[in-house]
């Protein structure tokens, strides 16, 4: 059913990209000319070229469209799919479902979309039944889930605290979907429903991203950055961000068992005064994570039984205010400091540590997670190591705040960089970072339902966050001299061959790695030659 949720969320996200895709002409253009560059589709549809290139990088994972080698794409026949999609399924984001489960709607305000439900939408795929799915569906459950309308008590119904006409519609709903069946003459959820509704806010960090999505024409064609302006306090009007951030924890929390395999690693170590005595997390939003450090040193770790003679202070660095707040009280009843920092500036932030009495930042362990990727860009400085990256063959798509393309060997050479100012001030007790990571497009074909990048990519690159693939986060942090200590390494899922999520704890060493460039080729011949010689002078010693 994990196969349901990902198609639900696929959908809340592919589907308003391919309907303002329709609405602007693209899928007649490409109907017309059969093998076209993304330059010609931007000259000729007047688009913002970062963003379509994030909308055919997603249309290219659904097979819809197809690259030669040369850049140039073209739809494929399952393409055609997309003149069935409902125009009017997107008023679905604009419905007050709160109030309608209130009872405050009129009655059989949800119905005939229920009934398009029932019916699949009318669609000969039922991938595509399930993408629309999501938009109604999602959105429903997230609401019952905000609204605690799930709870089942004995001898009563489910749904039953709502109105008539709600309770209605919405049992017919669950029944039509196998998630709910009548039992001794009360609606009861089934096996299957329980597990939807228990991983239903699973969705709501894609969910929270509606109001983005509601804006797709003008993301893709029009005036960009309004749809990310802030208003006069600061917020931000493109995503719910309280939803979110309640979304991203139950998502998270479950890789956090494994980051205490790393923390026990370090503060069981003796002697005790080898060990840190500092924790920063860097992004700390709520502090949850450090309090879960905290009780893991108290509770499970060697360290955890000489507090009193060797503390440990956990220390919370945000660049938001109210993140800054909440973890004050997060972690209010152990020692802790909070302050102000930049992930893009690690030195200064060390000195506005010394600031508040930390003079050794040698004993600081440093942590952090699902921070990298959003990051604000800065461009790379080091010009001629970006001109050498463009040899390289990079698949990530980027987007500036214009709505323009970041070249992705320009993004990479800036990650370098990143990780590079964070190299200088890792200590012996390393840098563990928690990281999510892009899939190339044929991947996320391959493995559809069972991987979220379809829509998590898509979102991500929309909203101007730089995933990369595992493998070139892990060469990015090579190229500084910072590597992960394999037996603390973890990737997920655990059950396929494709990293989206990864944990490492980096060490610096006294040596970097890098690709070759095709600079390096007299020296790689000349190392070779050099081994010839000497693997013969081998042989010929051995007879």
């Amino acid at each position: 059913m994990l196969d349901t949720i990902n198609r639900y969320q696929h959908g809340i996200i592919s589907i308003p990209v391919i309907l303002a895709c329709k609405q602007k002409g693209f899928f007649d253009l490409l109907r017309r000319q059969e093998n076209i560059t993304l330059e010609q589709i931007v000259k000729d549809l007047g688009g913002n070229r970062g963003h379509l290139q994030v909308a055919l990088r997603m249309m290219e994972s659904l097979n819809w469209l197809s690259r030669n080698e040369a850049g140039e794409y073209s739809l494929t026949d399952k393409a055609e799919i997309y003149q069935q999609i409902p125009e009017d399924i997107l008023d679905l984001y604009h419905l007050p479902i709160d109030s309608y489960l209130l009872g405050e709607q009129h009655s059989g305000f949800l119905k005939s979309w229920i009934e398009h439900s029932r019916q699949r939408w009318n669609v000969e795929e039922p991938m595509i039944a399930d993408f629309l799915d999501g938009i109604l569906v999602g959105l429903i459950l997230l609401a019952l889930q905000k609204h605690n309308l799930f709870v089942e008590e004995a001898q009563k119904s489910l749904f039953e605290g709502l109105s008539p006409s709600v309770r209605e519609e919405l049992s017919e709903l669950f029944v039509s979907k196998g998630w709910a069946h009548q039992q001794e003459g009360r609606l009861c959820l089934t096996e299957i429903g329980r597990f939807i509704v228990k991983r239903t806010l699973i969705m709501g960090t894609t969910a929270s991203y509606i109001p983005m999505l509601s804006r797709m024409p003008d993301i893709l064609f029009g005036d960009c950055q309004d749809v990310f302006r802030r208003d006069a306090l600061g917020g931000e009007s493109h995503v719910d961000r309280t939803l979110n951030v309640v979304a991203s924890g139950f998502q998270h929390h479950k890789y956090f068992t494994d980051v205490e395999e790393i923390i026990l690693s370090i503060f069981n170590q003796l002697p005790y005064e080898e060990q840190p005595n500092y924790v920063v997390d860097m992004g700390c939003g709520d502090g949850t994570l450090l309090r879960r450090v905290y009780e893991t040193i108290r509770t499970k770790s060697a360290r955890g039984k000489v507090l009193d003679r060797y503390p440990v202070s956990m220390i919370g660095v945000d660049y938001n205010e109210a993140a800054l707040q909440v973890t004050a009280k997060t972690l209010a009843d152990i020692p802790h400091l909070v302050l102000k920092g930049d992930i893009g500036d690690p030195e200064q932030m060390v000195k506005d540590l010394m600031l508040h009495g930390i003079n050794d930042p040698e004993n600081i362990l440093h942590i952090r997670s699902f921070l990298d990727h959003d990051r604000p860009f800065i461009p790379p400085q080091n010009l001629e190591k970006t001109k050498t990256r463009s040899q390289l063959s990079y698949q990530g798509v980027y987007v500036d705040p214009s709505g323009e393309s970041i070249p992705p060997h320009v993004m990479i050479q800036s990650l370098v960089e990143h990780l590079e100012r964070w190299s200088s001030v890792v200590t012996k007790h390393g840098l563990v970072i928690l990281e999510v990571h892009c899939l190339e497009a044929d991947v996320v074909n391959k493995f559809l339902d069972k991987s979220e990048n379809l829509h998590f990519d898509a979102y991500h690159a929309f909203s101007m966050q730089h995933l990369v693939e595992a493998d070139v986060f892990l060469m990015s942090a090579a190229e500084v001299g910072l590597f992960p200590k394999l037996n603390l390494s973890k990737g997920y899922p655990k059950l396929f061959p494709f990293t989206r999520i990864s944990l490492n704890c980096f060490e610096n060493r006294p040596y970097t790695i890098r690709h070759p460039h095709l600079s390096d080729i007299p020296a790689l011949v000349d190392l070779e030659t050099k081994c010839k010689q000497a693997s013969r002078g081998t042989r010929e010693f051995v007879t």
